[in-house]
Formats: C-alpha cells, sequence, structure tokens
C-alpha cells in the first residue's frame, strides 16, 4: 500500500514482529490499536488480516476503529471462521483453533455484532477462496500425516475445495 502511495502505520502484538518490520523499514509499533494513538476520523483504512483472533478485547478493538477511521473509511478483517465447514468436520483438529495463540474465534454472526455494536452502519461478511490450506493442515492433523507441498495435485485438491466450499456458501469457509 505504502508504494501505491498510502501513509502507512501498524501496530503488532509479537514484538519478534514488530523488529523484523522495522528490519525492512515498516513504521510499526508494538501494542493494539489504541497504541496508534490516533485522532478521531483520522483513518481511512485498517486492514487487520488475522488478528482479531489475538486481540485480548475484541469489543475495544471495534470501538477504537470506528472511532479512529473517517467516515468512508473502511476496516477489513480477515480470521479463522468458528463455524466454517473446516470447523465442523476436523473439529479439535481444525487448524483455526491454534490454542493458545488464538485467544477468540470469530464467525460471521460475531463478527456481525460486534462491527454493529460498535456504530459500524455498512457491514458486508463473505468467506475468502484461501481456506484450501487451512483444510490441508487440519486433514494432515486429524489424520497424523505430512502431506510434502511438492505433492502439487493434493495442494491443489484442498485449494479446489476450499473455493468450492467458499461458492457454495460464504459462512462454510475457513476464513
Amino acid at each position: 500500500m505504502r508504494d501505491l502511495g498510502w501513509q502507512v502505520s501498524g501496530v503488532e502484538y509479537d514484538a519478534q514482529c514488530v523488529a523484523q518490520a522495522k528490519g525492512v523499514d515498516l513504521d510499526v509499533i508494538y501494542g493494539s490499536l489504541h497504541d496508534l494513538n490516533a485522532t478521531d476520523t483520522s483513518i481511512d483504512a485498517i486492514v487487520a488480516s488475522h488478528t482479531i483472533e489475538h486481540v485480548p478485547d475484541p469489543i475495544k478493538f471495534f470501538s477504537e476503529a470506528y472511532r479512529i477511521l473517517s467516515p468512508n473509511g473502511n476496516l477489513v478483517l480477515s480470521t479463522p471462521n468458528g463455524l466454517s465447514l473446516g470447523a465442523r468436520l476436523f473439529n479439535e483438529y481444525w487448524r483455526g483453533l491454534e490454542v493458545p495463540r488464538h485467544l477468540a474465534i470469530q464467525n460471521a454472526r460475531s463478527l456481525y455484532k460486534l462491527a454493529k455494536d460498535n456504530g459500524f452502519r455498512e457491514i458486508e461478511i463473505f468467506g475468502t477462496h484461501h481456506s484450501g490450506f487451512i483444510l490441508q493442515q487440519s486433514f494432515e492433523r486429524k489424520f497424523g500425516l505430512k502431506i510434502s507441498r511438492k505433492q502439487n495435485w493434493v495442494t491443489l485438491f484442498f485449494n479446489v475445495a476450499g473455493v468450492v466450499i467458499a461458492l457454495m456458501n460464504r459462512t462454510w469457509s475457513d476464513e
């Protein structure tokens, strides 16, 4: 985004990730969204890719996001979907759980409620077509396998399965 002319800043809960980001000249601070100390309506976009499941207080996150986003700003999240088909099929072997790193697993309903309860009005929730990797890792965990990433046909199978699942019902996707 920086290469497209955006002024980009980041926050990260993991100190090692902050150090790596700073090592490649990214403006990243350690802490939460609140630690950005952004003024009201001063941010045009917040991208939180696989973040909300690590946040100790999702309500506070959504509240702060709403406060600092400009009136036409966007909050874009991706997170494991606790009500996905993969979560239901693989149960405790589902890759999205990642206990104890993931503090709370959301789903479309809970994300919608968090957004609505914190002021967001135009809310669009959909699954991605990127759940093949999560499906493959869940399958490997459940059956005690380690499938080589070089076996392209297996990876292709799980990637196609992820796309088909997302197309069948957007709430069935693993993220």
